[in-house]
């Protein structure tokens, strides 16, 4: 009787759920599989406050999103941070990646501008540590951007932080979650993994 309960809630569990199941009870493996998996929306916050950049004395905006998880989707320049920056930094990104299930941002009033246009006034979530995980994956890139002595030119910029948050997304495993000796594994794999990129 437990056995068909949980198979009645299996449609509704997200995939690593349904993995670590089907790890620990054998037996129910191929009903598992056979389940349609059910959508997982995502949830992703945009850099409210878009970091500003210097480029040959002029003042530049990075707009940047992250999920949930910590990894960067999307990563634009902009000369300006109005309503019409915004929306062209949520349009992109809503196409690539799907409507989401939540947008979390700083109260910068171009993102609820925006979001009136788009429809998706009711996704915005807006507090005071919401936006920690957009905010601090500025981090990385201002390390790289003091060791280049700043950039020239807005196309550069660009270039660069699209390859950059790729390759912070390669090696970034979040320490905290994983045992040391799983860390160890995960980030070998990465490196060998980006060895044999380089080498082809």
């Amino acid at each position: 009787m437990i056995a068909d309960d949980w198979l009645a809630l299996l449609p509704w569990l997200s995939s690593t759920i349904r993995t670590a199941l089907a790890r620990v009870s054998g037996e129910y493996l191929f009903a598992l599989l056979s389940l349609p998996m059910a959508p997982i929306l995502p949830r992703f916050g945009a850099s409210g406050k878009p970091g500003a950049v210097q480029i040959n004395g002029e003042r530049h905006y990075l707009w940047r999103a992250v999920d949930h998880e910590g990894e960067v989707l999307e990563a634009i320049v902009t000369k300006r941070r109005n309503k019409r920056a915004a929306l062209k930094f949520l349009k992109k990104l809503m196409r690539r990646y799907g409507q989401p299930d939540q947008i979390v941002t700083d109260r910068l009033p171009s993102y609820r501008a925006a979001l009136r246009e788009l429809g998706a006034v009711e996704l915005q979530a807006t507090g005071r540590w919401l936006n920690n995980r957009a905010e601090n994956s500025h981090l990385p890139l201002r390390r790289r951007e003091r060791a280049m002595q700043r950039f020239r030119r807005m196309r550069s910029l660009q270039k660069f932080t699209a390859v950059h948050s790729s390759i912070h997304n390669h090696f970034n495993h979040e320490r905290h979650l994983y045992s040391r000796d799983n860390f160890k594994l995960n980030r070998a794999a990465a490196l060998a993994e980006w060895r044999q990129l380089g080498a082809a």
